[in-house]
């Protein structure tokens, strides 16, 4: 979904105009954002149960470090095509990049083995858990 979201504020102008535009992508944003929180238990899980507990820190901070580095290196490039294009189409370009930037990164995500589960005794209580 939020891959669908970016993809559809590159496609805001076309269906609409004036209020309406900015109307939609308020509206965008906001599923997006919901969509995105819908994830984070499935992500907490997956980080309690990868990453040990001495490097969690260490492991959040480098994480967080990159994702600025990025930023200072990406948001300047994307203001770059912004004005090279100018508007609306910069925009669109730009979240196009987005997707697909993202969606190489669940082809990498993907690629990434999944350790096999510990299978857990099955009692007289396991209907319930």
């Amino acid at each position: 979904m939020p891959y669908a979201a970016i993809l559809g504020w590159a496609l805001v102008p076309y269906f609409f105009f004036s209020q309406a535009a900015i109307t939609a992508i308020i509206v965008l944003y906001v599923l997006l954002y919901r969509f995105n929180y819908i994830g984070v238990p499935g992500w907490l899980a997956i980080v309690g149960a990868e990453v040990p507990d001495g490097v969690r820190g260490r492991f959040f901070s480098l994480r967080a470090t990159i994702q600025s580095l990025l930023a200072l290196v990406v948001v300047p490039l994307a203001g770059r095509i912004i004005l090279w294009a100018g508007f609306p189409g910069g925009y669109q370009i730009c979240f196009v990049l987005c997707v697909l930037f993202g969606l190489s990164a669940l082809f990498v995500y993907r690629r990434i083995p999944e350790p096999p589960r510990a299978r857990q005794p099955r009692t007289q209580w396991a209907l319930l858990r």
